[in-house]
């Protein structure tokens, strides 16, 4: 007989609280959302053992990622939450090994008492609607702790299937002094999906000299909202790597990842947008760098048909730091729009920050030559588009490159 373990009293006090704070009603809303349309709950999903296993509608979905069935299965550390349920949690021999512990939050909570000490430590539950709303009805997440070296990519999936569904996955990765991991995070549901949300709140520690390398894929239908929330402490002399791809943002997809940069402490953080339908995406990184820092943000947006897409990257410097931002962004459409706005921030002297933004459409003559190349207008469209993606696509890891195109491919373009 299998006993189930309640969760622990401060998990309790916290939904508690988070429940209080609803009844109140005096937290900021969003602005495109009603909470009150969504269930939080939702039928149990017997766990399996193999991804092979998993049901047809999972398997689809992750063709969404442009995951093959051969791929699925190189995987070494992997982990699926369908709606609120984790259907799979694999781990292999070779990452505990490598002192790697991966295991779903709702379990963790119950395993291991030090996720106390960053639950809800640097996303504030009462920091707005959906963080109270979150704390209130979570369920699942990923628990990643690492105190060593591992360089294959550890991967979490979330996935939504049921209709006016909230998933509430609460993430939390914890790395040692001196460690490293490659974590990728895949994030969908099929497109007859409508009117869910996904609210997902991400708290990543990075200690003293460790180094994440972090890849999100995230390929949302036109019918589905996403809020990701992220926390990043980054300490003296780590190095966090970001490659943030979103192909399609869903109805609407707002996201304000907030990064605490330590002394010597790098970040390279890299987005990729591809938008081409009518979502409203709007993507804003708030850096707080400090002495001997670095800080890079670079993004390509390219947006098509009624898409409106806004980045907003800002990087505020505290004694000597080092700041770039660059925004390009590429119109596909006349009625697409795209809005850069940059944002650099000092009161010290010694800092050294700057920034840059494009926005255009294809190159005319380009097109021509292509065209008189023999190939179509698809054809050429299709090629200038990964000439832009490129520089951003050669730094993502061969498998995912790979999956980025495919998704790209069975969108057939913009």
């Amino acid at each position: 007989m299998v006993i189930k373990m309640s969760e622990p009293k401060w998990v309790e006090h916290i939904r508690e609280r988070g429940r209080a704070l609803l009844k109140n009603g005096r937290l900021k809303k969003d602005e495109y959302i009603n909470l009150k349309t969504f269930k939080s709950k939702n039928e149990t999903m017997k766990k399996i053992e193999r991804l092979e296993d998993a049901p047809k509608e999972v398997l689809a979905a992750f063709e969404r990622l442009g995951l093959s069935r051969e791929e699925q299965k190189r995987l070494l550390g992997i982990t699926v939450q369908v709606d609120g349920n984790m259907l799979l949690s694999q781990v292999s021999k070779i990452l505990e090994k490598k002192n790697v512990t991966i295991d779903s939050t709702s379990e963790a909570v119950k395993k291991y008492p030090e996720i106390k000490n960053y639950f809800f430590k640097l996303v504030p539950y009462d920091l707005n609607e959906l963080t109270a709303y979150h704390a209130a009805h979570w369920s699942g997440g990923v628990y990643i702790h690492a105190n060593g070296k591992f360089q294959s990519p550890i991967n979490a999936y979330f996935l939504l299937l049921s209709p006016l569904f909230s998933q509430l996955e609460h993430t939390i990765v914890v790395l040692e002094p001196n460690s490293e991991i490659t974590v990728v995070e895949g994030c969908t549901a099929p497109i007859p999906v409508r009117n869910s949300i996904h609210v997902g709140i991400n708290e990543l520690y990075v200690k003293k000299n460790a180094r994440l390398n972090l890849i999100k894929l995230q390929n949302w239908p036109s019918y589905v909202h996403t809020r990701p929330i992220t926390k990043i402490k980054a300490e003296k002399g780590t190095h966090v790597n970001i490659t943030n791809i979103i192909l399609g943002g869903g109805a609407s997809t707002i996201e304000t990842p907030i990064v605490e940069l330590g002394e010597e402490a790098k970040i390279n953080s890299e987005t990729l947008i591809f938008s081409d339908n009518n979502s409203l995406i709007n993507v804003a990184s708030y850096v707080t760098a400090y002495r001997d820092s670095s800080t890079v943000l670079l993004s390509k947006t390219i947006a098509g048909k009624n898409s409106k897409v806004i980045v907003r990257d800002n990087i505020t410097a505290e004694g000597k730091a080092k700041g770039h931002i660059s925004c390009d962004g590429l119109l596909l459409s006349k009625n697409a729009q795209i809005t850069s706005v940059p944002s650099l921030s000092s009161h010290s002297p010694d800092a050294n920050l700057s920034h840059e933004a494009a926005i255009g459409k294809l190159n005319e003559e380009s097109l021509f030559y292509l065209r008189s190349r023999g190939l179509s207008e698809k054809q050429a469209e299709t090629l200038l588009i990964e000439g832009f993606m490129s520089p951003l696509m050669k730094k993502l890891p061969i498998l995912y490159r790979q999956e980025v195109k495919k998704i790209i491919e069975l969108k057939g373009g913009m």
